[in-house]
């Protein structure tokens, strides 16, 4: 799975998920570690001015789905 994130404004950014993913940069894409079920990413930012609402998180869940084939 590939994990692509974009920021504007921010001073530093780091994303980490719950399978141990862990990049940084204000932009990127990278390839995930594999995906048994689901895994949470979260996007964590400093903003340009230190001390100022500019700080921002957010998250994505990321869940595969089961594929059946009957035989």
């Amino acid at each position: 799975t590939q994990v692509s994130w974009t920021t504007t404004d921010a001073a530093t950014c780091t994303v980490t998920g719950t399978n141990g993913d862990s990049w940084s940069g204000t932009s990127g894409t990278q390839t995930s570690s594999p995906i048994a079920d689901k895994v949470i990413y979260t996007l964590s930012c400093d903003g340009l001015d230190a001390g100022t609402e500019s700080d921002f998180t957010d998250t994505e869940e990321v869940v595969t789905l089961p594929f059946w084939r009957e035989r």
